[in-house]
């Protein structure tokens, strides 16, 4: 069967193939030769700084760990918010409550059920350590109920209207408090060593330089994964990486040298190509007493040269119309 091989693609659309309960039994000719199980080999740019992903701004730990833990909510293909853990949401007239209604039946790795327990530990925690890199996201919690174990009410001390958005975003993914509860910061918990989880893949090993290789749940609550194995092959080099896709060593990467598209889909590779929200941008003075004028700021916006941009930096890849 021709296997379908993405190469120009955002990370939302990455984190869903990783988690499919579809075709995954395309890829990998070594996964398919031991009895039938499915192994997907994608490749991954580097060794991972932590696998606790709410410590540190961690691109390598991103993408495994989007498949490892879950958060209250996440971001689709089109960057709008979904339900993740957090099947629901309900928020008071005034803005300063908001009741989340959670999945039933979600378990940790290791068998312990998920409760509303862990989405408190979780975001108490992220509000008052400033160590941890989402912090400035959620400084109006003031205070996590839980009336149920499936019911988490957020009282905050003002409306934020970017808190849902936030949650979805880097750093506010929900840990296990039965194994980060110990009076340990994050960074240096032992728990964060082996992540335990409660997504689509559990953590197996790392080895640094080579692999991140996780399994499948079985128990997942969003349903079975549709691979038995995902393995982050780590290739920091992109020509390389390219190279390694049309030997067959990897089966999937995101981002690939531009001028190597046409040869690679000449030879039968289906690339896909969307764009994703970048946290990187400029930002300009407000601070009380002084605002960067409107003509500077409109000057710079008309000497970025965008089509230049475009076509040195991304071959002038375009979406379709």
């Amino acid at each position: 069967m021709k296997k379908k091989i993405s190469i120009l693609i955002s990370i939302f659309l990455v984190l869903s193939l990783m988690a499919a309960c579809g075709n995954g039994g395309d890829s990998g000719d070594e996964g398919n030769a031991g009895g039938g199980e499915q192994t997907l080999v994608v490749h991954h740019w580097g060794d991972p700084l932590t696998f606790n992903p709410d410590t540190t701004g961690d691109d390598y730990n991103y993408v495994p760990a989007q498949n490892i833990f879950n958060r209250m909510v996440k971001l689709n293909f089109d960057a709008q918010i979904v339900p993740d853990l957090a099947q629901s949401w309900d928020v008071s007239e005034d803005g300063k409550t908001i009741t989340f209604h959670l999945v039933e039946g979600a378990v940790w790795h290791d068998g312990e059920p998920f409760t509303s327990a862990d989405v408190e530990y979780t975001f108490e925690t992220l509000a008052q350590d400033e160590s941890l890199v989402a912090h400035g996201f959620f400084t109006e919690i003031t205070d996590v109920e839980c009336p149920d174990d499936n019911t988490a009410v957020f009282k905050l001390s003002t409306p934020n209207t970017a808190l849902i958005g936030y949650m979805g975003w880097y750093g506010s993914f929900v840990m296990p408090k039965h194994l980060f509860d110990n009076g340990q910061p994050w960074a240096d918990n032992p728990a964060s060593l082996e992540p335990i989880g409660t997504g689509p893949f559990m953590f197996e090993k790392f080895e640094a330089g080579s692999a991140i290789e996780l399994v499948k749940n079985p128990d997942y609550w969003g349903g079975e994964p549709g691979v038995d194995r995902l393995v982050f092959k780590i290739i920091p080099d992109e020509s390389t990486a390219a190279q390694a896709l049309k030997t067959g060593e990897i089966d999937f990467m995101e981002i690939t040298p531009y001028n190597e598209v046409p040869s690679l889909e000449s030879e039968g590779f289906q690339s896909t190509l969307q764009t994703f929200p970048s946290p990187m941008y400029l930002v300009f003075n407000f601070r009380d007493g002084y605002e960067t004028p409107l003509a500077v700021r409109q000057a710079l916006a008309l000497c970025v040269d965008r089509e230049d941009i475009n076509n040195k930096v991304f071959g002038g890849s375009r979406l379709p119309e």
